[in-house]
């Protein structure tokens, strides 16, 4: 029994020692080698058929949303950091366009038991690093722990495009090209262009009525709303001959939705909402310090027949991302500074510094500034990703990125 425990030990060594450690320029770029394909996994982390349903994901968000995503699945970095090598990764391929930095890089390392998210500027404001860090936790690692990496990598990817391809998110991020303001039209097309507004307008209003006729309560109503916002406001500018009516209507419900008295779940009567001034006393330091730097706003009801107290969120947006430390809506980017400058013979450095307005603790993260590539203007290659560099390869579009994102294991 012994000889055979050691045998396995044995074995398990030597398949350790033979997996091959990536560097960033060992990283297959299959993006240079066929325009529909987006994950790279030279090590088959993954099936053939997992490959196949992401790069289909992926294509779809590239042609609806102009957003790049890269997925890299290694099984080996050496003892490199992960959030340090998908900085030079996604830097090294230019992920996301260049106008917008519209980028997102997926790379999960195995023998680290480690993934993660990196953001171009771009796309930090639509995947905040809040939403990515769920997703780790709650869309891959729980496959993850189960051995099941087709399902938990598919997942996750999945759950991104989602978020890609709200309207909402799409607007913001879709590239400047292919999002000029101006609307063209011919006179002959004014009644379709009106009959369309007022389609939309029509549909608008039964959404209303239907968010108004649920059985939730004014808050779940009101972040219901919420949600419509940038569709209202986007179909506003578009067609406000018809929709200007409703976009008032819109926010009167909302604002009706937020203030109107609310029934007390114990003895059913009217809570009163307190003032700003009144509610203190029953906000924790967490809190307070979000209403103060404007992350979240709170709405404190009180049940003067029985005491009984409801404090309500509403989110705001805000620079401030959950604090790692302390889970307050308080951490921001508090400076971003330039170590050393990246000349045409070598990268330079910078460094970040987190800061939390609640707890305050602090991160510093150093990165790498890509040393500076002087190209000839005759010169017509290259290896960014968004046009064509062959009959079936494609490239990525010049993007970069400030480090944003998630990182989590299973």
């Amino acid at each position: 029994m012994n000889k055979y425990i050691l045998s396995l030990i044995c074995i398990s060594i030597a398949f350790a020692s033979s997996a091959k450690i990536y560097t960033v320029k060992d990283v297959p770029n299959v993006q240079l080698e066929d325009a529909t394909r987006f994950v790279s996994n030279p090590d088959e982390i993954i099936s053939k058929n997992a490959e196949n349903i992401i790069n289909s994901e992926i294509a779809v968000v590239r042609d609806s949303a102009s957003a790049e995503i890269a997925v890299v699945l290694l099984e080996s970095i050496g003892d490199r950091d992960i959030d340090d090598f998908a900085t030079d990764l996604f830097m090294d391929w230019k992920i996301g366009k260049k106008d917008n930095d519209n980028g997102l890089l997926f790379l999960l390392v195995k023998d680290q038991r480690q993934m993660v998210f990196r953001t171009g500027y771009g796309l930090e404001g639509v995947l905040p690093d809040a939403i990515l860090g769920r997703v780790i936790r709650n869309d891959i690692s729980p496959y993850l722990k189960q051995g099941d990496f087709d399902g938990g990598i598919t997942n996750g990817i999945e759950k991104v495009c989602e978020y890609l391809l709200n309207p909402e998110a799409i607007q913001e991020i879709y590239s400047s090209e292919n999002s000029k303001p101006g609307i063209h039209f011919e006179e002959s097309s004014v009644f379709g262009y009106l009959f369309v507004g007022f389609v939309i307008c029509f549909l608008f209003v039964i959404w209303t009525i239907s968010v108004l006729g649920t059985n939730k309560n004014n808050y779940e109503k009101y972040m219901s709303f919420k949600k419509g916002k940038g569709l209202t406001i986007f179909f506003t500018v578009f067609f406000p001959i018809s929709m200007l009516l409703f976009c008032i209507i819109y926010f009167f419900l909302k604002g009706r939705l937020r203030n109107k008295p609310i029934k007390c779940p114990k003895c059913k009567t009217k809570m009163q909402k307190l003032s700003q001034t009144e509610e203190v006393p029953y906000l924790n330091r967490p809190q307070l310090t979000e209403e103060k730097i404007g992350s979240i706003d709170y709405d404190v009801w009180k049940c003067d027949n029985c005491n009984y107290l409801e404090i309500l969120p509403y989110k705001k947006r805000s620079k401030y991302t959950p604090c790692p430390f302390c889970n307050a809506v308080t951490y921001y980017l508090a400076s971003d500074i330039v170590i050393s400058r990246a000349t045409t013979l070598s990268s330079g450095a910078g460094e970040q510094t987190f800061s939390c307005k609640n707890c305050g603790k602090s991160y510093k993260r150093r990165y790498k500034i890509p040393r500076i590539v002087v190209t000839s203007s005759s010169d017509h290659g290259g290896s960014s990703w968004g046009s064509g560099s062959g009959n079936s390869g494609g490239s990525w579009g010049g993007g970069s990125t400030g480090g944003g994102g998630a990182r989590g294991g299973w």
